[in-house]
């Protein structure tokens, strides 16, 4: 069976970790906190990076952030065709925000733009957040956006999107606070663990408290409701080791999706995520969306032949905690169309041109 996802650990990326063992530091105190977090802020090219114990749990941060230091926002305009986490993380920290839903576009899979345009149009600016996730890797262009709306709260998940880049920058770095995971089908992994960017550093600190139950000064001494949502030094020690070895891994990455991109090119039942101007998608997992045909039928077709697949997320609807939560500013047509036509391949950094002249063809073979 070719998997989904296999992480790809490098030789000597694994030596932080067992060295953190060997110190007996294995919560969440040891100095690979530390290292790991330097070292992200290097990769980012930022200084406000906090590492946390998984994607979700930073996400969650995102909005605690906002909730504390925007109490006038009412308004959050989602996305209609994300992971579940994402919509969670907003309603784990409340259930009086006005969630407003933007359908997709077929091409990036991300936000209709023009769409969010116009939705950013009808609501009050100064009551309303955006909400940005960047869709199994594609990125969409921030700092655009920014410009058009500078008076706009945006945050960013950008646990998808992480190792991508809008306009020369990383992506996560030019709203006012992102979201990262390191979870094991990831990029750049530590098995479990995330991590939040803040642009300011005083919320950066908001968020360290925020993590570690509140503490002040004064041990034992807390002063708001807050999270143990830290990371352990072994899961540092871990990504640590990912980040030492990065170019090498995101390479591979590369390389697979050049492969794909190289034997899939002639075939003209599928087609391909598309970019926005002025970003680099993160490389994190490949899928095509099918003019011909349905995910339900190829994904049959590959698992009969050992290649495992996976759908397109679905929209909101399809939850039953959220269909009555969100509201559509238009409908999901999109996204409905999306989620039965996409299919995404598998994408470790380990596939070999050989398994992937294998998928590709399968796929060429299934439209004949």
């Amino acid at each position: 069976m070719i998997k989904i996802y296999e992480p790809f650990l490098a030789d000597g990326t694994l030596d932080y970790a067992h060295d953190a063992l060997k110190s007996t530091w294995i919560s969440s105190q040891g100095e690979y906190i530390k290292k790991a977090t330097d070292s992200l802020n290097q990769f980012l090219q930022t200084e406000n990076s906090t590492l946390v114990s998984n994607g979700t749990v930073a996400t969650h941060s995102l909005f605690r952030l906002v909730k504390k230091t925007f109490p006038n926002i009412k308004n959050i305009i989602v996305p209609n065709n994300v992971y579940v986490a994402a919509w969670n993380s907003i309603l784990l920290e409340s259930s009086d925000y006005n969630l407003v839903s933007v359908d997709c576009d077929l091409q990036t899979w991300n936000y209709d733009l023009q769409e969010l345009y116009d939705c950013l149009g009808e609501m009050p600016i100064e009551a309303t957040a955006l909400f940005v996730v960047h869709n199994v890797g594609n990125i969409i262009n921030v700092p655009k956006i920014q410009r058009d709306f500078p008076d706009l709260v945006i945050v960013e998940d950008n646990c998808e999107g992480f190792t991508g880049f809008y306009e020369g920058r990383p992506s996560g770095t030019e709203c006012f606070a992102s979201s990262i995971s390191f979870f094991a089908n990831k990029n750049l992994t530590a098995g479990e663990g995330g991590a939040v960017i803040t642009k300011y550093a005083k919320d950066s600190q908001f968020i360290k408290r925020f993590i570690n139950q509140g503490n002040t000064q004064t041990r034992f001494v807390h002063d708001i409701v807050a999270q143990n949502y830290r990371m352990t030094n072994i899961h540092a020690a871990i990504l640590y080791g990912q980040l030492q070895k990065s170019q090498q891994i995101l390479s591979l990455k590369e390389r697979v999706f050049d492969y794909y991109r190289e034997i899939l090119s002639e075939n003209e039942h599928v087609v391909f995520q598309q970019p926005e101007a002025n970003t680099v998608r993160s490389n994190w997992m490949f899928g095509v969306r099918l003019k011909n045909g349905n995910f339900k039928e190829l994904s049959s077709f590959l698992q009969k032949n050992q290649i495992e697949t996976r759908p397109m997320f679905y929209c909101y609807e399809k939850h039953n905690h959220l269909k009555d939560i969100i509201r559509p500013f238009r409908n999901n047509n999109n996204a409905k169309k999306l989620n039965n036509s996409a299919i995404i391949l598998p994408s470790s950094p380990t596939l070999d041109r050989q398994k992937i002249y294998k998928i590709s063809n399968l796929i060429n073979a299934f439209f004949g």
